[in-house]
């Protein structure tokens, strides 16, 4: 499973199992009143796959899953990769926050604790930056699989942008 689908299928899942009976849990299946895709963000996916932080990783991972598109549901742009075989989950953290910043990217959230495995996920990102990028916030999520239960080694690093709706980490 995509790592994208993959960590909105069990944000999904959690967040039925909290709101059941709530009609309105963004983002787990199409909505009517949902914003959709405009032109201008399906335009800027394949940009965002070819960002060159989307291609580092840390030494000895290997590319498993990469990805682009525009959320229908949400309304952005996206594109991500997942890498296999994290040997230390503290160890790639800090190399991405070294290597985020170093390339330009402001850090704007660190959370150093795992998804708690009760309760309503709002993000499952370690680490959230922020940059522009063609007039528009750019947010660069880094997130681990295991974090939701996974029992793969691997890390996500996702990027999301709009121009004309919502983006985030």
């Amino acid at each position: 499973m995509a790592g994208r689908d993959h960590r909105r299928a069990v944000a999904c899942t959690l967040a039925a199992g909290v709101l059941v009976g709530f009609a309105g849990v963004t983002g787990c299946s199409v909505h009517p009143d949902a914003p959709g895709c405009s032109d201008q963000d399906k335009r800027l996916a394949p940009r965002l796959n070819d960002v060159p932080e989307l291609q580092l990783h840390p030494h000895g991972t290997t590319l498993h899953d990469q990805y682009a598109g525009c959320d229908q549901d949400d309304g952005f742009a996206h594109a991500g990769r997942t890498y296999r075989r994290i040997e230390d989950i503290d160890a790639a953290t800090a190399y991405y926050r070294a290597a985020a910043t170093t390339a330009g990217w402001k850090l704007e959230r660190a959370d150093d604790a795992p998804v708690p495995p009760e309760g309503l996920v709002i993000s499952g990102a370690r680490l959230c930056f922020t940059r522009t990028h063609e007039g528009t916030t750019s947010y660069l999520a880094v997130w681990f699989p295991s974090d939701f239960g996974d029992k793969s080694a691997d890390v996500g690093v996702e990027l999301t942008a709009s121009h004309d709706g919502e983006a985030g980490c």
